[in-house]
């Protein structure tokens, strides 16, 4: 019966109310969130009627009207592009002047942060993410088994020139001259504002 597994939550979540508040509140969130993805898979099933378990309910149905609402709407892409720009930003400040190292750093924020797509947003928010250079896991270990391959650290940077002192013996760290081993350019620029994410977005 649709939306069963779901009232069963929310009662389990009432029944900790006895013992717990803050657990209890936690668990109605949670079942908030599991009636809008019953909206949402209800739509892409093209299925329009409130479950009979949700109408004497006031927030599983609201919450699975949601869910209907927002696969008819898709992606929020002006928002999913904002939440890019912040991970992109937070990404190329700990980068280091890496590009691969911040590549890393943001897909793995937007592989987190779409946890809280829906299934049918995803695409979308890919094609938006991929203006921020992001890689997905495969093209990332590929990355990675190149730079492994020839003479680069994890961080995509020429084995014995990584700031981070890879492939050094800790006795050596201090000794190493890390300007010969950085291109003028890149030099020039951490001189003034460094940035290792894309040109443009």
């Amino acid at each position: 019966m649709r939306g069963l597994d779901t009232r069963v939550l929310l009662a389990q979540a009432r029944i900790m109310q006895v013992t717990d508040w803050q657990k209890a509140a936690e668990m109605t969130v949670e079942v908030g969130k599991q009636a809008e993805r019953d909206g949402i898979a209800d739509a892409a099933s093209g299925v329009h009627t409130l479950p009979a378990m949700f109408n004497d309910e006031l927030l599983l149905a609201m919450q699975w009207c949601a869910g209907q609402r927002r696969y008819e709407q898709g992606l929020d892409r002006a928002a999913w592009r904002t939440r890019c720009e912040k991970m992109a930003s937070d990404a190329n400040n700990g980068c280091g002047l890496s590009h691969d190292y911040y590549q890393t750093r943001f897909s793995g924020s937007v592989d987190w942060a779409l946890r809280d797509l829906a299934k049918h947003e995803i695409a979308d928010a890919l094609q938006i993410a991929r203006e921020f250079d992001y890689a997905t896991v495969e093209e990332r270990e590929e990355g990675a088994s190149w730079n492994a391959d020839n003479g680069y650290c994890s961080h995509g940077i020429e084995l014995g020139c990584c700031p981070a002192g890879c492939d050094y013996p800790d006795d050596d760290f201090d000794d190493l001259d890390y300007e010969s081993c950085i291109p003028e350019d890149v030099l020039l620029e951490a001189s003034g504002q460094a940035h290792c994410g894309p040109t443009s977005a």
